[in-house]
C-alpha cells in the first residue's frame, strides 16, 4: 500500500471524522487509569493501586476542526446526510484542523520494589495538522466548487503536515519524597522512534478569486508557491524495507505531588507486627501533577518526493474535480519536475498541568489543562490542541465512572462520558455534546482491554473526622496529650520520649506539656509556690490554699461567686457576641468587681473542638475581650485585666456529646493580684 494513500486517509479522517489532538480524555487523570497514565505523566507509574497492569490493546481517536460543524446523528444514521452539502461551515481568515490517532499496543506496568515502579509500552501514533487556512477557500473546495458564488481570498501562508509513526517506551518512577502529609513521586519515559511517514504542503502568499459567469465558465485565479512534500512508506510500501526508516529518540518527564493530611491511617501491621503502608488506597485529599511530553523525538526522511507548484495561473475550476487532485496539480501547476529533498517533523510536545480533589469516600472533581508547546506558525511540525476539563468522577477498584466538561483550542465545548468496569474501558470526551449539538466541531472515543492485578486488600480505614484529630494521628484530642504533633497510641499521642517543655517529664506523662513544671505536679508549673499547679489555681499569681483552689481567704470567696456567674455566660453559637441572657450575670460580676477595686484579674476564654483548632484559638480569645470589654464599658478600669485565650486545649468534659461540649464552652475569671 503506497503511503501517499495512507497519510492521505489519516488526513480525511481529521476532515471527516473530526479526529482531535488528545487521547483518552477522563480516563488517564483516575487513580486507576495504570499504564494509560504514564502517556500523559510518567510520575503516575509510581505508587499506583496495581502490582502488575497489563494493556492488551487500546486506541483513542480524537479530533476536530473549527470550520466545519456536523449533526452527528444524522451522519450515523441517516443515509441520505452528506457532509460536504450538509455540514455547517464556520469560515474565518485563519481555520485550524487537525487529528489524532493513538493505539496503545501491548503494554505492561510493574513494581520493582515499594518505593520504585517501571513501566513499558508499545504504541503507534498519527497526527494531521491544517494551520491558518482561509475558511472560504476551504469551504468551496471542499465542495468542489459546485455552486459557488464569486469569491476572491487572501489565504497568505498556511501549513499542513500529517505523521506517523511507532513508540516503543520504557518508565522509570519512583517516591522522591514522603514526608507524612507531603508526598511527592517523578518519572521520567525514555521513548525510541521509528517513522511509518510523513507529508507537508506549505503555502506561500496565496491567493485566489473565483468567478462564476452567467455561460455556466468557471475560473479560478491564483497566485504564489507550495510545496509539497511526501516521504517514503518504510513499513507500508509493497516492498517493505525496515531497515532504512528513520529512528530517533524523546522523552517524556513529569512530577506528582498529593497532599495526605490523615497519613497516619493508612498502615497496617504486617505478620511480624511491622507497619506497612496501604498501596490499595488513595491516600491524598490533593493531588497535583505537572509533566512535558514528546520532548525532542524529530523524525528525519532521506529521500522524500519533493513538488514546487506555481500557483499564478487561471484555469477552469471544473477541471479540478476531474480525477487525482495531485494529477491536476502536477499539470496545471507544476513549476518544475519533481525533486528529492530531506523532511524532518517535529513531535508535538506539550505541557500538562493536572488537579485532582477526593472530594469525600469515592468521588473526585479533576481538573486538567493540556498546553502544546509547538506554534502553530511553525511547520513541519505536529501539536496538540489547546485543552481545559473538568471532570467529576465516581471511582472504586473495580468501577469508575466520568463526566468531562470539555473547553478547547476553537471555542467548542465538549460533554462526555466514560466508564472503567475491571479490565474494560470505554469513553468520549464528546459523546453528549455530540449528540445535543447539531453542528459539532470536534468528537472522540476510546476503548480499551487490559488485565489488572491490584495490591492485595488491606481492609477498610473506617471514618474519620479531621475536627476530632488536630495532628491527624488517629488518637482523638480528647484523649491525646500532644494534639498539635502525631504520636503514638501508647505515648498517649505524643511522640516517643517527647518533652516539649524540658521539665524532664515526658509529654506522655505530662499534664501540662507546654509548661515546665514539677514531678510533684505531674509536668504543670506552679508560679505562687503554693502548692496548687497554675492549670487548677483559680489565683495563680497569689499564694493561697488548696482548700480554696489556691486563692488567698479574704477574697477567694468573692472570686468564686465571680466564676458560678462567669460559667453561665452566654455566647452565640461561633461568635463573641452575647446572648440576651447573659446581661444579667455580666452586670451581678460587674457589682461584685467594684466592691474590689483593686483587684486584677485574668479573663480565659475557652471552647469546645467544633472547628478547626486556629478557628477555636481566635474564638475563644475574642470572647475572653468581649467580657473585659463589657466590664470596661460598665465602669471598671481596663488595666484591671488581662485576656487569654486557650480556645479547645483545656476541656472540663467529653466533646464527643452536645453536654459534654456546652462544658468546654466556658469564661473562667481568675485573681492575679490584690492590695
Amino acid at each position: 500500500m503506497p503511503i501517499q494513500y495512507v497519510l492521505m486517509g489519516l488526513f480525511l479522517l481529521s476532515l471527516q471524522s473530526k479526529i482531535t489532538a488528545q487521547s483518552y480524555i477522563g480516563f488517564t487523570s483516575e487513580n486507576y487509569a495504570g499504564i494509560h497514565g504514564v502517556l500523559v505523566n510518567p510520575a503516575m507509574v509510581a505508587d499506583s493501586p496495581y502490582k502488575v497492569d497489563v494493556n492488551l490493546g487500546s486506541a483513542s481517536v480524537f479530533g476536530g476542526s473549527d470550520v466545519l460543524g456536523f449533526d452527528l446523528i444524522k451522519l450515523v444514521s441517516d443515509d441520505t446526510y452528506n457532509l460536504r452539502r450538509d455540514a455547517e461551515y464556520a469560515p474565518k481568515e485563519e481555520n485550524a484542523i487537525y487529528g489524532n490517532i493513538d493505539i496503545l499496543g501491548p503494554s505492561v506496568l510493574f513494581n520493582l520494589g515499594p518505593k520504585h515502579s517501571i513501566g513499558i509500552t508499545t504504541r503507534v501514533r498519527g497526527f494531521a495538522n491544517m494551520n491558518r487556512v482561509n475558511g472560504e477557500l476551504f469551504q468551496n473546495a471542499w465542495n468542489k466548487f459546485n455552486d459557488s458564488e464569486n469569491f476572491t481570498v487572501d489565504d497568505g501562508d498556511f501549513n499542513v503536515t500529517v505523521h506517523a509513526w511507532t513508540e516503543t517506551g520504557i518508565t522509570l518512577g519512583g517516591i522522591i519524597a514522603d514526608q507524612g502529609k507531603h508526598f511527592i513521586k517523578g518519572g521520567i519515559t525514555l521513548k525510541y522512534l521509528r517513522g511509518l511517514g510523513a507529508g507537508t504542503v506549505d503555502g506561500l502568499d496565496i491567493t485566489g478569486s473565483y468567478r462564476n459567469d452567467d455561460a455556466g465558465v468557471n475560473t479560478l485565479t491564483s497566485t504564489g508557491e507550495i510545496t509539497y512534500v511526501l516521504s517514503k512508506g518504510y513499513y507500508i510500501e509493497e516492498e517493505p524495507d525496515f531497515s532504512k526508516a528513520p529512528w530517533t529518540v524523546g522523552a517524556d518527564i513529569g512530577f506528582v505531588y498529593e497532599w495526605r493530611p490523615q497519613h497516619q491511617r493508612y498502615f497496617f501491621d504486617d505478620s511480624d507486627g511491622n507497619k506497612v503502608a496501604m498501596r490499595d488506597k488513595n491516600k491524598y485529599r490533593f493531588r497535583a501533577g505537572i509533566s512535558i511530553t514528546d520532548i525532542g523525538g524529530t523524525l528525519g526522511y532521506n529521500n522524500s518526493t519533493l513538488r514546487n507548484y506555481n500557483m499564478n495561473n487561471t484555469i477552469d475550476a471544473n477541471q479540478l474535480n476531474r480525477g487525482g487532485i495531485e494529477n491536476r496539480l502536477d499539470e496545471f501547476y507544476l513549476d518544475t519536475d519533481v525533486q528529492t529533498n530531506d523532511l524532518k517533523i517535529s513531535s508535538p510536545t506539550a505541557a500538562h498541568i493536572n488537579l485532582d480533589w477526593h472530594l469525600k469516600k469515592r468521588y473526585y472533581l479533576n481538573v486538567n489543562t493540556d498546553l502544546s508547546l509547538r506554534n502553530a506558525e511553525k511547520i513541519h511540525t505536529n501539536r496538540k490542541m489547546n485543552n481545559f476539563s473538568i471532570t467529576p468522577r465516581y471511582e472504586r477498584k473495580w468501577l469508575s465512572i466520568y463526566t468531562p466538561m470539555s473547553f478547547r483550542q476553537q471555542g467548542d465545548f465538549a460533554l462526555g462520558m466514560g466508564f472503567r468496569a475491571g479490565p474494560l474501558f470505554v469513553g468520549s470526551g464528546s459523546i453528549f455534546s455530540n449528540l445535543m449539538n447539531k453542528a459539532s466541531k470536534t468528537t472522540d472515543i476510546y476503548f480499551g482491554l487490559k488485565i489488572p492485578l491490584y495490591h492485595k486488600s488491606t481492609g477498610p480505614i473506617g471514618d474519620y473526622d479531621d475536627k476530632e484529630d488536630t495532628d491527624r494521628d488517629g488518637i482523638p484530642n480528647n484523649k491525646d496529650n500532644c494534639p498539635e504533633i502525631p504520636g503514638l497510641p501508647e505515648d498517649n499521642g505524643c511522640p516517643d520520649g517527647l518533652d516539649s517543655d524540658g521539665d524532664t517529664i515526658p509529654d506522655a506523662d505530662d499534664e501540662c506539656p507546654d509548661a515546665a513544671g514539677s514531678v510533684k505536679l505531674k509536668g504543670c508549673p506552679d508560679a505562687d509556690n503554693d502548692g496548687v499547679p497554675d492549670i487548677d489555681d483559680v489565683c495563680p499569681e497569689l499564694a493561697g490554699t488548696s482548700e480554696r483552689d489556691g486563692c488567698p481567704s479574704d477574697i477567694d470567696r468573692a472570686v468564686q461567686t465571680i466564676n458560678n456567674f462567669a460559667n453561665v455566660i452566654l455566647f452565640k453559637y461561633g461568635k463573641s457576641s452575647f446572648e440576651e441572657a447573659s446581661f444579667y450575670t455580666l452586670n451581678s460580676i460587674v457589682d461584685i468587681l467594684k466592691e474590689y477595686p483593686k483587684a486584677t484579674f485574668v479573663i480565659e476564654g475557652h471552647t469546645d473542638n467544633s472547628g478547626s483548632f486556629e478557628t477555636n484559638k481566635k474564638l475563644s480569645i475574642d470572647r475572653a475581650e468581649a467580657v473585659r470589654d463589657y466590664f470596661v464599658a460598665n465602669g471598671v478600669d481596663i488595666q484591671r485585666f488581662k485576656t487569654v485565650g486557650f480556645g479547645e486545649m483545656k476541656p472540663l468534659s467529653t466533646n464527643e456529646t452536645e453536654e459534654g461540649r456546652a462544658i468546654n464552652r466556658r469564661v473562667v475569671v481568675k485573681l492575679l493580684s490584690v492590695d
